[in-house]
């Protein structure tokens, strides 16, 4: 399997692999995507959006992942894979280049058009606050905020069906 099959094997199936490398199972095949990061910049804030239910964190905690961190470049870049929640995260990753990182349009320029960047296994995150925020009100704050303008705040709330959105501001920790 080469590099960019291995790259698209991801894509589609992140999730499961993830899971698996959290769990520590190597997946050799997957694990070819390391030589895959370059060292280079990336925007100033990276998005992963997840599900409310998978964040076990608070305030100040650190965090480091065995799994890929998927991201996007853009908040709204992956709201269609979260599925119908009524209570999202945010993961909002700033200031973190250069990094290594694998810019998928680089290597797959009409796979999506989300954005995505997916980080490096094992890197340390530290959340500096979480802010919350419920309803049409608060979400015209929140897109405001993560300059979204593709996406609306009733949109959001009456189409998504989200009714509250935790945003987990995170930047790197280098440990001592």
């Amino acid at each position: 399997m080469g590099e960019l099959d291995v790259l698209q094997a991801y894509i589609k199936n992140s999730k499961p692999i993830n899971d698996n490398l959290r769990k520590g199972v190597d997946i050799p095949e997957i694990l070819i995507l390391d030589e895959l990061f370059t060292y280079g910049e990336v925007p100033k804030y990276l998005y992963r959006l997840l599900q409310n239910s998978e964040v076990k964190i608070t305030g100040g905690d650190k965090i480091v992942d065995a799994a890929y961190l998927s991201c996007s470049s853009r908040f709204d870049g992956f709201i269609d894979r979260t599925g119908k929640v009524k209570h999202l995260a945010c993961y909002r990753i700033e200031e973190v280049s250069p990094i290594n990182r694998i810019i998928v349009n680089d290597y797959l320029p009409n796979q999506n058009d989300e954005g995505e960047i997916i980080l490096q296994r094992n890197l340390p995150l530290q959340i500096v606050s979480i802010e919350v925020y419920n309803g049409v009100d608060d979400f015209e704050r929140l897109l405001e905020e993560v300059e979204c303008d593709s996406t609306g705040p009733k949109e959001l709330y009456y189409v998504m069906g989200i009714e509250k959105i935790n945003l987990y501001k995170l930047q790197l920790f280098a440990e001592k």
